[in-house]
């Protein structure tokens, strides 16, 4: 497969794990319930969001052929914030009064892998 497809499916997967968990924060800053109406086809889209994102970075990483040895930090670091982006969904859902700063905290996380990822500064 090419970088294009591969890039495509980052994308795509990072879509579906930032709406996903747009649609949790939400909820816990309208209602602070932890069951809402279509909860588990959120939670589906975020597991397979996760999946393919993580699918389209290593295909990326093989394209620009950094599969050997030893990853760049900037790698480490996004599968850090990939790691919490996992996480942070069982969170929002038991700490409904942290979704606020939950919300900004991936905000910025999404600006850090965006420039991680573009100047891949270490």
């Amino acid at each position: 497969m090419s970088y294009q497809f591969y890039k495509v499916v980052h994308i795509i997967g990072i879509v579906c794990i930032f709406s996903s968990l747009g649609a949790i924060l939400l909820n816990s800053l309208i209602d602070g319930e932890r069951k809402f109406k279509n909860r588990k086809w959120v939670m589906i889209i975020h597991g397979v969001g996760m999946l393919v994102a993580l699918t389209g970075g290593f295909g990326l990483m093989a394209r620009l052929n950094m599969m050997g040895d030893g990853w760049p930090g900037w790698i480490h670091a996004k599968l850090t914030i990939w790691l919490f982006l996992g996480l942070v969904v069982a969170i929002i859902p038991r700490k409904p009064k942290l979704a606020l700063p939950i919300w900004f905290t991936i905000i910025a996380l999404a600006g850090c892998a965006a420039y991680l990822a573009n100047y891949k500064p270490f």
